[in-house]
């Protein structure tokens, strides 16, 4: 990684990021219209408005246009925090001076840090997440038909289905199943974002929740996150846990009966009463907003190989059972709810293994969840039994 970051790398960083937003809310043509400025970031919305300001009434605005007034007006202010009076200093971008730059535009600042990140080899990620969150209601231009974007038919039988992806083809799928329920819908599209080539996929239920997960253009997982009523609510702890929650986590697998005598629970290939976890968390801080779990910490240290399988089961019982025990409390401590159990099981009448998240409710309402990891190293869930 670069420990330095020259201006002017850092310049064309930020013109390649201009140019990218512009042409994501533009995709169709060299034309920016007033609605589609609306899809611009901020800092790029203001040059657009004063590109359109200096036309005639009913005059287009171009592309390039945007792009050269929105980097003529960042010029200029990176020069007053970095200017050029100073030929060395001036060689190079500091992240002081751009937190300088944030006094008098946070705007182009929120810009120019990406820009910064980029030069340096920063993390793809966090370019992107620090895109979505800059544009507000972005929800709603990931789920609707409309000129921003590339939307792509991904359903079994659809001829752009083969081109993508097979980790963004297997996403899909887990999505589609509410679309195909008709509890919901499974929007796939394809748009430049942060310097790269991003698929996004936006999952939407009957209500208002939502879910995204992003790719980059070779299927690799970016990030994933949740909306609700189009507008950003917050990042997942790990890469896809909207896939457990709400009504997405109830479809697409067998939901069983547990047995109580081992002999049984042994037939029908479940975890036995003598089953011996690798770890147990039974005590932390569960937060949620009614609607859905927002996020869950705990003093106990997990082992990086369960997290994301105790967020899938916790995301799995609050559906089931702890947002009822848990309402009008927004802050609860695991502990008064239940245990999280994980383990592995292997099931000698299929020959199949799984990955045990085990849900010990403190009442009559426990569940356990059989995991399995997909090429991709992405967990979905096998099979569930219900044990009451």
């Amino acid at each position: 990684m670069a420990r330095n970051v020259s201006t002017r790398g850092a310049q064309q960083a930020l013109a390649k990021l201009i140019r990218g937003d512009v042409e994501s809310a533009t995709p169709n043509n060299a034309i920016v219209s007033k609605d589609e400025s609306k899809a611009l970031h901020p800092f790029v919305r203001r040059a657009a408005e004063e590109v359109r300001g200096d036309k005639p009434k009913y005059g287009r605005v171009q592309v390039d246009e945007v792009v050269d007034r929105a980097m003529s007006t960042a010029m200029a202010a990176w020069n007053e925090v970095n200017p050029r009076s100073n030929p060395r200093d001036h060689r190079y971008l500091a992240q002081a001076e751009i937190a300088a730059l944030g006094k008098s535009d946070p705007e182009l600042a929120e810009l120019t840090l990406r820009a910064y990140e980029l030069v340096r080899g920063g993390d793809p990620a966090a370019a992107v997440r620090s895109a979505i969150e800059a544009r507000p209601g972005f929800g709603a231009l990931l789920r609707r038909a409309s000129s921003f974007g590339t939307t792509i038919a991904a359903r079994v039988g659809d001829p752009g289905r083969d081109a993508l992806p097979a980790a963004v083809r297997s996403a899909f799928d887990v999505h589609y199943v509410v679309e195909a329920a008709d509890l919901g819908g499974a929007t796939l599209k394809q748009f430049p974002l942060a310097g790269q080539q991003v698929y996004s996929l936006y999952g939407t239920t009957d209500g208002d929740d939502q879910r995204l997960e992003l790719f980059d253009a070779n299927g690799q997982a970016l990030a994933s996150a949740r909306f609700y009523g189009d507008q950003f609510v917050g990042w997942d702890q790990n890469f896809g846990d909207g896939r457990f929650a709400s009504i997405v986590g109830r479809r697409g697998h067998p939901i069983t009966e547990g047995y109580s005598e081992t002999d049984e629970q042994r037939a029908h290939g479940q975890i036995t009463n003598d089953w011996r976890p690798d770890a147990v968390v039974d005590g932390g801080t569960l937060r949620h907003d009614r609607r859905m779990l927002t996020s869950f910490e705990t003093p106990i240290a997990v082992a990086p190989e369960h997290r994301d399988v105790l967020r899938a089961t916790l995301e799995l019982a609050y559906e089931r059972t702890i947002q009822h025990a848990a309402f009008g409390q927004p802050e609860v401590d695991l502990a008064r709810l239940g245990a999280v159990r994980i383990g592995t099981h292997h099931d000698a009448t299929n020959g199949q293994d799984y990955i045990v998240g085990d849900w010990k409710d403190i009442d009559d309402a426990s569940s356990t969840f059989y995991f399995q990891r997909d090429p991709h190293g992405q967990l979905f869930i096998a099979r569930e039994q219900y044990n009451n």
